[in-house]
C-alpha cells in the first residue's frame, strides 16, 4: 500500500484511489475497482469488504479519506492562489480599507482585526470541511465571535507562561518557549474544530493534535515561519511611508493575505488528516455506486487491458456482446482482443458478426480495417461467404487497398454460382488491377471477362 498520505490509482495516475488489493499490492480508483454486492452481503471480516479486483479478484480493502488527499504542500499553488477568488479579495481589500481609513486610531482597528481574525476562521473550518474555495465577505460577521477571544486568550496565556518558564532557569524558558511557538497552531485548529477554550490550553490535547498530524504540522510550521518572514521583509520595503494611507493599505493587505493562507494551509491540515484528528469530513465507508452488470463489465474490460491480459479481457468482453445494449464499440473492442489475445477458435465467429453488425449500421467503411487486422494475426484466414467477401472487398478497393481485392477475388469468378456476384468480383477486379502498376495487361483480361459475364446476363 502507499505509504505516503496520497494513493493513486495504478491505471489513472491523476486519480485518486479508493481502495487498495493486497495481492496486487496496487490502488485502485473507484473507476478500476469491481463493487461487489455478493460480498458486501457474505462479508464477516470487521474491515467490510465491499469491492473485488478487476485484475486478480481478490478482496480489496477501501482506503482511508485522508489517503485519497493530497499533502498541502504537493499543492501550494492553489493555496497561495487561494485568496485570489472574488469572495477573498472584497473581504481582503474592505477590511484593508477600512484599516488605512482608520489609520492610528487606537481601539478602531479593534474592528477590522477582529473582522479578519472571524474571516480565517471561517476559511479554516470551510477547508476543513473540504470546501477548497474561500469564503465570502459576510463570514466577517457571521459564527461567534467567542473563538477570537480564545485564541487572544491562549496568545496571552502562552506568552505569560513562556515568560515566567525564564523564572526557573534559561534552558527551561527556551523549552517553554518553544513549545509555545510549536503548540500555538495546533491550539487554533481545536478552538476553530472545537470551539472551545479549554482544549486549546491543554498541553495533552495540543500534543496530541501535533502528533496525529505528524510531519504534516511540522512542515506547516516551517511554511508558516517562511511567511511571517516575507511579511516583515515586504513592509520594510515601504520604510518611512508606513504609517501614509497607501502603506498602511499595503501593509494591511499583505499581513491579511498571509493570515487567510495560513489558516486555510492549518484548515488543509485538518481536512489532510482528519480521521487521526477525529474531524471526519469525507465519508471513508461512502456508498458505492453500484453500477449495472454492462457499465462493470465495461470497466472491467479496460482495466485487464491495462493490466495487459488480453485473454480474460477477451472472455469478459464476449460476455458484454450477448448484452442487449452492446455497441458497434463494444463489438470493436472484442474482436480486436480476439486478434491480440492467444488465438481462439471462435475468431473467423467473432470477425463474421462484427461485420454484418457493420454492414447493418452502415459502416461498410470500416470493413476493411477488421478484415486487415484479423488477417495480420491470422493469415491463413478465409472468408467463406461470399456475400460477405464481395462487401469486404469493396471496402478494401475504396481505402484504396487495391492487392488485397486482387488476392481476395482472383479466383471468385471459379468458386461462385452466383453470376450477379461474379460480374461485380470481375468489375472490382478489372478496377483494382488498373491501379496497380504494370498489371494493366492482366486488368484487360479481366474486364473482358466481366464484359462477357455481363453480356450473358442481359
Amino acid at each position: 500500500m502507499n505509504s505516503g498520505h496520497l494513493a493513486k490509482c495504478k491505471f489513472h495516475p491523476l486519480d485518486s484511489a479508493m481502495n487498495h488489493c493486497e495481492l496486487c499490492d496496487a490502488d485502485y480508483c473507484e473507476l478500476c475497482s469491481g463493487e461487489s454486492a455478493a460480498l458486501a452481503v457474505t462479508r464477516t471480516r470487521a474491515d467490510k469488504v465491499d469491492h473485488k479486483c478487476f485484475v486478480c479478484a481478490g478482496p480489496m480493502m477501501p482506503l482511508q479519506g485522508s489517503q485519497r488527499i493530497a499533502p498541502f504542500w504537493s499543492r501550494l499553488p492553489d493555496i497561495y492562489r487561494y485568496p485570489f477568488n472574488l469572495d477573498a479579495v472584497s473581504a481582503l481589500l474592505i477590511v484593508s480599507l477600512i484599516t488605512a481609513f482608520i489609520g492610528n486610531s487606537g481601539l478602531l482597528l479593534i474592528i477590522p482585526s477582529v473582522a479578519m481574525m472571524l474571516y480565517s476562521f471561517a476559511c479554516l473550518r470551510e477547508t476543513a470541511k473540504g470546501n477548497l474555495k474561500a469564503p465570502g465577505f459576510e463570514a466577517c460577521f457571521e459564527g461567534s465571535i467567542a473563538p477570537v477571544f480564545y485564541a487572544l486568550i491562549v496568545i496571552l496565556v502562552f506568552g505569560v507562561g513562556a515568560f515566567m518558564s525564564f523564572g526557573l532557569g534559561l534552558g527551561f524558558g527556551i523549552l517553554a518557549l518553544t513549545f509555545c511557538i510549536l503548540a500555538l497552531p495546533a491550539a487554533i485548529i481545536l478552538i476553530a474544530t472545537d470551539e472551545k477554550l479549554l482544549p486549546a490550553l491543554n498541553i495533552l490535547a495540543l500534543a496530541s493534535v501535533m502528533k496525529a498530524a505528524g510531519i504534516s504540522y511540522f512542515v506547516m510550521l516551517l511554511f508558516i515561519i517562511i511567511m511571517i518572514s516575507s511579511v516583515f521583509a515586504l513592509m520594510s520595503l515601504f520604510g518611512g511611508q508606513a504609517n501614509s494611507f497607501f502603506g498602511i493599505l499595503f501593509e494591511s493587505l499583505i499581513s491579511n493575505y498571509y493570515s487567510v493562507v495560513v489558516y486555510h494551509i492549518m484548515g488543509y491540515l485538518v481536512y489532510q488528516n482528519q480521521e487521526a484528528l477525529g474531524f471526519k469530513t469525507i465519508a471513508g465507508g461512502a456508498e458505492t455506486s453500484v453500477r449495472s452488470d454492462s457499465d462493470r463489465r465495461k470497466a472491467h474490460i479496460e482495466a485487464l487491458i491495462k493490466a495487459g491480459d488480453y485473454d480474460k479481457a477477451q472472455e469478459v468482453a464476449g460476455k458484454q456482446l450477448l448484452e442487449p445494449d452492446s455497441t458497434l464499440w463494444d463489438w470493436s473492442r472484442a474482436f480486436t482482443l480476439t486478434c491480440v489475445a492467444t488465438p481462439s477458435r471462435n475468431a473467423e465467429q467473432v470477425f463474421n458478426d462484427y461485420a454484418s453488425k457493420l454492414e447493418a449500421a452502415g459502416e461498410t467503411d470500416k470493413l476493411a480495417d477488421a478484415y486487415l487486422q484479423l488477417k495480420k494475426h491470422q493469415p491463413k484466414f478465409v472468408i467463406k461467404d461470399h456475400q460477405q467477401r464481395l462487401s469486404i472487398a469493396d471496402s478494401l478497393f475504396e481505402t484504396g487497398q487495391y492487392s488485397q481485392v486482387v488476392n481476395m477475388l482472383h479466383l471468385f469468378y471459379q468458386e461462385s454460382n452466383d453470376n450477379k456476384h461474379i460480374i461485380r468480383a470481375l468489375k472490382l477486379l478489372s478496377e483494382s488491377l488498373l491501379s496497380i502498376p504494370k498489371r494493366e495487361k492482366l486488368a484487360k483480361q479481366y474486364a473482358a471477362l466481366y464484359q462477357l459475364q455481363l453480356n450473358k446476363a442481359e
